[in-house]
């Protein structure tokens, strides 16, 4: 009740004290995670995370979930990495493909990111950041022509929603498209 009314810290005390009392109440743990989250104590949902799949390891959603709680921490190796186990263990989970590709391009896998994106698509619609990510792994990979389709599939649909990306999409477009 208190999550829902925006008050996460006592909603967080609040399940803090139940999972003393019932510390075996694996869905009481997964709420108190995804309030750490929502408050971002990304450091304490990922020990949640990790407590919940030492009982349940071949659960795609917590290694998802975990691997979110890490992107924030900047720990993308390892959010790669369990963003990697979320889709061998529960391949239909499209999100966690998305993320897969944010990981992998901080780590600088660009062949990854386009087959994290290629594979979120799909499943879920494409939305401008997809070809955006795209587009930079194209362009990292100097695969100019592919980079150059998705810088421009990207600024239609984008409308203004991603400035900094927009500039840097038609900066890129100017310096590979040929010249007429």
């Amino acid at each position: 009740m208190l999550a829902v009314e925006g008050e996460n810290d006592a909603a967080i005390a609040e399940l803090q004290v139940g999972a003393k009392l019932a510390p075996g109440d694996a869905g009481a743990a997964r709420e108190l995670a995804e309030l750490y989250v929502a408050s971002g104590k990304n450091d304490l949902a990922e020990a949640a995370y990790r407590t919940l799949l030492a009982t349940d390891p071949k659960d795609g959603e917590l290694h998802r979930r975990l691997a979110e709680s890490l992107l924030p921490q900047k720990k993308y190796p390892e959010a790669q990495q369990e963003f990697l186990t979320a889709v061998k263990l529960k391949p239909e989970l499209g999100e966690a493909y998305g993320g897969l590709a944010f990981a992998a391009g901080e780590n600088k896998n660009y062949p990854l990111v386009i087959r994290a994106l290629e594979a979120r698509a799909k499943l879920l619609p494409e939305v401008a950041i997809t070809y955006f990510m795209r587009a930079s792994a194209y362009d990292h990979l100097r695969d100019f022509k592919n980079a150059s389709t998705n810088y421009h599939l990207f600024l239609n649909s984008a409308h203004g929603k991603y400035p900094d990306q927009e500039w840097q999409a038609k900066h890129r477009l100017i310096a590979i498209e040929p010249k007429k």
